[in-house]
Order: structure tokens, then C-alpha cells, then sequence
């Protein structure tokens, strides 16, 4: 059995698996069980930050699951393509590539 700790990822953050066009709105979700401390998140290439944007808290659909924060992190401004991350850093979050 796994202890605790591993099992309690408390933050989760989703992007569009099949990419977003440079021109495109672009919006990663995170969601959580509890607020989130992260008023900024990060997008990075590589090991290096490419841009920061804003935290914006949503009210959440109520879809009977066990996330009850979520969160809108939206990139719409980074229109260069390439392969990217978003991080939450207080959160001890980090999306796919």
C-alpha cells in the first residue's frame, strides 16, 4: 500500500491533449479539493519560463465529483507554437507537455 502522501495529489491541471492553433483562445483547468494558494501560474518550455499569466477562479459545475475549486488558466496570449507545461508552484502542480 502507498502511503498518504502519494495518494493525496491535491491539485490537477488538464490541458487539450490535441493542442490549441496559435491563434485559438487557450485555457488549461485546474481543480482541486481545496483553494489553491497560486494567484499566477507559469507556462514553461523546456526548463525555462515563457510566460506567466493570472489565476482566475470559476464556480464550479457541481458535477457530483470530489473536486469542488476550479480554476482557469488562460494562455490565449503565448501565440507561438511549440511544447509546453503549466505549472502551479504552491500547488505542486504541473500539466502534460
Amino acid at each position: 500500500m502507498l502511503p498518504c502522501a502519494a495518494l493525496a495529489q491535491e491539485t490537477y491541471i488538464r490541458v487539450n491533449q490535441a493542442g490549441y492553433l496559435p491563434a485559438d483562445r487557450k485555457v488549461a483547468i485546474a481543480f482541486s479539493r481545496e483553494p489553491i494558494a497560486d494567484t499566477t501560474f507559469l507556462m514553461r518550455q523546456g526548463t525555462s519560463v515563457v510566460f506567466t499569466g493570472r489565476v482566475k477562479e470559476v464556480p464550479s459545475p457541481n458535477w457530483g465529483g470530489t473536486f469542488e475549486y476550479l480554476y482557469e488558466l488562460d494562455f490565449s496570449a503565448k501565440q507561438y507554437e511549440g511544447r509546453y507545461t503549466i505549472q502551479l508552484l504552491k500547488a505542486k502542480a504541473r500539466s502534460r507537455e
